[in-house]
């Protein structure tokens, strides 16, 4: 028999070392793979032997698509070992350029159940380039041809159930196999898994699965759909319903909790407002007894500055040679002016006053005749001058003519300023000083 010869121009092997620590990967890619992509995910999805129920039949698939075919062979047990003792598969994919009937024919000897003698020798080819020291080259591949019959295919496209030894009467369709088409053998498939694969490869396909078949809805399921979608839809609509109202209620609390805290800070900053206007008015009052306090300290040391420039000239006055007024003259017939005099009693007025164990009172004469609340005839009565230096009296008497001498000269203007009686002192001084007049001269003609 002729044997055939095909030449992939790509190839990939999935296996794995036999060391501990080793995994399955595709650890060989050679040549030019354009659809191996696509022939990852076939593998990964309906050929992988820890997702798919067990086949003694070869499980593969074959994708001619873009002018190129694309072989995938699964799960191929090897002589290779691994460290647990368990034995190792290997995983081929070859790539050709379409088309190529060789290649077709070789492919439809994988579905005759008796020869498995092509099925290794796929295997040891895979083995033969995984064991290279060189993978990057690619050799050519020899094989037998199978009796291929003329038995016409009705299904083409879809899942369908086919077991070990009925997969032989598609290998007239395999040898013919269209253009942008994918022809997958292998074992158990569920629904899910064919759908999934079918939305990856976008092409024809034809799945044959030892396990469930996919047939076409009845009236029973479409109906059983119908009622589902719409109780999907009342539970759709509800639920959008809960939460829009919800987000109105959230809506509705937050802005009844941002017109509380509005009011609080609105009544806080009242509060606030009332403290200050109460503050300010306060302040105001306060300001205003300071005001009146400075007035009254100013007009003292305005006083008392008249009465130092005062007592300055007077001082000149005696350092320039001019005599002071006798202290013991009772009525001086020439008085001196009114205004050093008038200032040498403000002075008097404005000394420190003692008590008469002579201590310190704190304030001054003028403080002391006016707390007294008695008349100044009343007061020069009661503190008689005094040889007693601390006496209220005394730096008056030392310095100063007697207080008669003032009230004589001065009486109109010290009892409108001290007003300290309706008494008219200066009528009565007026006879004192008449009655005085008349003793004296009584004294002297006698």
């Amino acid at each position: 028999m002729k044997q055939l010869l095909i030449e992939p121009i790509g190839v990939a092997i999935h296996t794995r070392k036999e060391e501990q620590g080793s995994n399955y990967d595709w650890c060989v890619q050679a040549g030019t793979l354009q659809l191996f992509e696509l022939a990852d995910k076939v593998y990964a999805t309906v050929l992988r032997g820890e997702e798919i129920g067990n086949l003694e039949s070869t499980k593969f698939a074959i994708i001619r698509k873009n002018k190129r075919l694309g072989l995938l062979i699964a799960n191929m047990p090897t002589t290779r070992s691994h460290f647990a003792g368990g034995a190792i598969s290997t995983t081929l994919y070859l790539e050709f350029n379409a088309p190529e009937q060789s290649v077709l024919d070789a492919i439809a000897t994988l579905l005759s159940p008796i020869e498995h003698s092509q099925l290794q020798l796929f295997c040891n080819y895979a083995e033969e380039i995984f064991n290279s020291k060189d993978a990057t080259i690619i050799p050519a591949i020899q094989f037998y041809p199978v009796h291929i019959p003329d038995e016409p295919i009705v299904k083409k496209t879809g899942c369908v159930f086919s077991s070990n030894g009925s997969r032989e009467r598609y290998v007239s369709f395999v040898a013919n196999l269209p253009n942008n088409f994918c022809f997958i053998s292998t074992g158990y498939v569920k629904l899910h898994q064919y759908q999934e694969i079918k939305d990856i490869l976008q092409c024809k396909t034809l799945l044959l699965t030892t396990g469930e078949v996919v047939t076409p809805p009845t009236c029973l399921t479409w109906l059983n759909l119908f009622f589902i979608l719409m109780f999907t839809t009342a539970t759709v609509v509800v639920y959008e319903y809960a939460r829009t109202e919800l987000q109105k209620q959230a809506r509705e609390y937050k802005e009844a909790k941002k017109q509380e805290e509005l009011k609080n800070r609105i009544a806080d900053l009242t509060n606030r407002l009332a403290a200050a206007q109460k503050e300010k008015s306060a302040a105001e009052s306060s300001f205003r007894e300071k005001e009146k306090e400075v007035t009254e300290l100013q007009e003292k040391l305005l006083k008392v500055q008249t009465v130092t420039e005062a007592t300055g000239t007077t001082s000149a006055t005696e350092n320039a040679g001019v005599a002071a007024p006798p202290s013991t003259t009772v009525a001086p017939t020439a008085p001196p002016s009114k205004s050093e005099e008038y200032n040498d009693f403000e002075t008097w007025l404005l000394t420190e006053a003692v008590d008469r164990e002579g201590n310190s009172t704190g304030k001054t004469i003028e403080d002391v005749l006016r707390d007294s609340g008695e008349s100044f005839k009343q007061w020069l009565n009661n503190n008689k001058r005094s040889s007693n230096k601390k006496s209220l009296w005394s730096k008056w008497s030392r310095e100063y003519p007697e207080p008669a001498y003032f009230l004589e000269n001065y009486c109109s203007e010290f009892t409108d300023r001290y007003n300290f009686s309706t008494e008219d002192y200066c009528e009565k001084y007026q006879e004192y000083r008449k009655k005085k007049l008349h003793d004296t001269r009584t004294f002297e003609g006698s």
